[in-house]
């Protein structure tokens, strides 16, 4: 009996480090004192202003002057690696929905600090049906709630505003794989005609497109 009740409360409250496994961790954290200050986020300086990768000038990117974006504006909360990466893999995997709050006090931050204009509408992009039986919640759904309460903002879900038109809309996103696939979900919302279509994503990876990302993207539409 003893044995399972530490097993319990070693499931519930990690004995060591998400991220390095180091055991020098503080009662009820998931990481420990140096990997949480590795949680940084990323810097809007050196970053395209619309899609949020990395740019020299700072400014508007080639790739972005050149072609058409259904987003005006898009941003991450951290690079796809590291301490932050291994915290959210654990939200992604259904434990620790408390995590969502923290990720949503991140975005909140972020929204702020790269000067956005608050949202009239928050939204997420929907997940795909085999997600959904991984998890006993909707992430991006619950980032964006959490998100909508800290921010008192309204949240509907992507089918409830498609009815709706000149309104400023934040989509909320996990972790996004490629360019296609952010192209797929703006194409999506565009269809609610919005005055302006931002994007806030954890994390945007930003490599040549795969056709699993493809496939990736397709399936999250289906629903929306």
């Amino acid at each position: 009996m003893k044995n399972l009740k530490e097993l319990l409360l070693n499931f519930v409250f990690p004995t060591t480090c998400l991220h390095c496994h180091s055991s020098e961790i503080e009662d009820r954290n998931l990481l420990c004192k140096l990997c949480i200050s590795d949680l940084m986020l990323i810097q809007r300086e050196g970053r395209c202003q619309k899609c949020f990768c990395e740019s020299e000038s700072g400014r508007i990117c080639p790739l972005c002057r050149r072609e058409f974006s259904y987003f005006h504006k898009m941003a991450s909360l951290f690079d796809p690696y590291g301490p932050a990466q291994s915290l959210f893999q654990t939200l992604s995997n259904g434990y620790f929905p408390s995590l969502a709050k923290t990720f949503a006090s991140f975005m909140l931050m972020q929204y702020e600090a790269l000067k956005w204009r608050l949202p009239e509408i928050i939204t997420y992009v929907p997940i795909p049906f085999y997600e959904k039986m991984k998890s006993a919640y909707s992430l991006t759904e619950l980032l964006a709630k959490e998100l909508g309460a800290l921010s008192d903002c309204i949240v509907l879900s992507p089918q409830r505003i498609m009815g709706l038109q000149d309104k400023r809309i934040l989509v909320i996103g996990g972790n996004i794989k490629s360019r296609e696939t952010c192209e797929k979900i703006g194409e999506a919302f565009s269809k609610a005609a919005p005055s302006q279509l931002m994007l806030m994503a954890v994390m945007l990876q930003y490599f040549d497109v795969s056709s699993e990302s493809a496939c990736e993207a397709s399936h999250l539409f289906q629903e929306a």
